[in-house]
């Protein structure tokens, strides 16, 4: 992986957590946008998502199933992403990784919120894909373990959670899964996008 020297820190707010993000000695940028609009993105997104309010009112059968898939979808991205403290190796998918979990720790809690609104429960154990996914994962360390974390988390994984929003903001029902779908959008493809650009650079 290229590593990029850190010469300043901002700090932004993911889903209503506050984490460091380091903008880049080569181009000054988190993936293709500048550390403000990075920061203000991501702030703006997590204090919206902060703010929705689940009623009591039942879920449809496709909602609650949209409701598991969104979970589903960011408890592999958490579980991965936790593991990068311990084996990954450049600074700035560290810090990407922090991101991700800030995101994703934000994203689970307003969803326990609307399935405890709700009287629903959410899904306890990733898919037999994700699992796999993470147990490759957890055999890698280094460069390796950054580029596949890159590949199947940062990229693939986004792919999934971007394709699971989009549906659920265009096809659900109850207004908050559809709040929480197009306010987790622009995360989402930031977080994308970095992933991307890191790659390019490995």
């Amino acid at each position: 992986m290229n590593r990029r020297t850190v010469t300043k820190v901002c700090f932004f707010t993911a889903v209503g957590a506050t984490i460091g993000i380091a903008s880049a000695k080569d181009d000054g940028k988190v993936g293709d946008m500048t550390p403000a609009d990075f920061d203000k993105t991501n702030k703006d997104a997590g204090e919206k998502i902060k703010a929705l309010k689940a009623d009591a009112s039942k879920l449809s059968e496709d909602d609650l199933k949209y409701l598991g898939e969104i979970a589903m979808g960011g408890m592999f991205q958490l579980e991965a992403s936790k593991l990068v403290a311990g084996k990954g190796q450049g600074a700035d998918i560290k810090l990407y990784a922090l991101g991700e979990v800030a995101e994703q720790t934000g994203l689970s809690d307003k969803l326990k919120e609307v399935a405890s609104a709700k009287g629903t429960t959410l899904p306890t154990a990733m898919d037999k894909e994700a699992e796999k996914t993470i147990a490759k994962l957890k055999g890698l360390s280094g460069r390796e373990f950054d580029e596949a974390y890159l590949k199947q988390v940062g990229i693939a994984g986004h792919k999934v959670l971007k394709d699971t929003m989009e549906k659920v903001k265009s096809k659900a029902k109850d207004p908050v899964l559809k709040q929480i779908a197009e306010n987790a959008l622009p995360l989402i493809e930031i977080h994308l996008a970095a992933a991307t650009a890191e790659l390019k650079m490995s």
